[in-house]
C-alpha cells in the first residue's frame, strides 16, 4: 500500500511539472515597447528582414521584407526570367508568404505558427529573423 501511494505521489508530481512546463512555454516572454529588426540572411531564396513593433508588451505589428538572391524585391516580378511554371510558383510562394506577419500577430509567438504551403523555406527563415528582433525586445 506505502509504495502506490509513492507511485501516486510521483505521477501526480510529474503531471503538475508538465503542467507548469507547458504554461510557461505558451506564454511569449516580457517585450519592451518600441520597434525592432531581425533578419536571416543568406537564406537559399534570398534574404528576409522583419520589423516587429511592440506595445503594451505585445506584438503589434510586424513588417516584412524579402528579396532573391541578387538583392531584388520579391514582388509581382519575382520569378519572371525563367519558365511560366517557375513565375506561378515564385508567385505562389509569395502569397503564402505574405500571411506570416499576420500570423505572427495572431499567436504572438513566431515558435506556435506553422508554415504555409509553398512558402516553407521563408518561413524558416521569417522565423529566425523574428527571433533576433524579439531578442533585442527582450534586452
Amino acid at each position: 500500500m506505502k509504495n502506490r501511494s509513492i507511485i501516486i505521489a510521483v505521477i501526480v508530481i510529474a503531471i503538475a511539472a508538465a503542467a507548469v512546463l507547458y504554461i510557461a512555454s505558451s506564454t511569449p516572454a516580457s517585450y519592451k515597447d518600441g520597434s525592432y529588426s531581425g533578419e536571416a540572411v543568406g537564406g537559399a531564396f534570398g534574404d528576409t528582414k522583419v520589423t516587429v513593433t511592440i506595445s503594451g508588451g505585445k506584438i503589434i505589428a510586424c513588417r516584412m521584407e524579402n528579396v532573391d538572391k541578387l538583392g531584388n524585391p520579391k514582388d509581382e516580378n519575382y520569378g519572371r526570367g525563367g519558365t511560366d511554371a517557375d513565375y506561378q510558383l515564385a508567385q505562389y510562394a509569395l502569397q503564402g508568404m505574405a500571411k506570416y506577419p499576420q500570423m505572427l500577430i495572431e499567436t504572438q509567438n513566431v515558435d506556435k505558427m506553422d508554415a504555409v504551403s509553398g512558402a516553407t523555406v521563408t518561413f524558416r527563415e521569417f522565423q529566425a529573423a523574428v527571433h533576433h528582433a524579439l531578442a533585442e525586445a527582450s534586452k
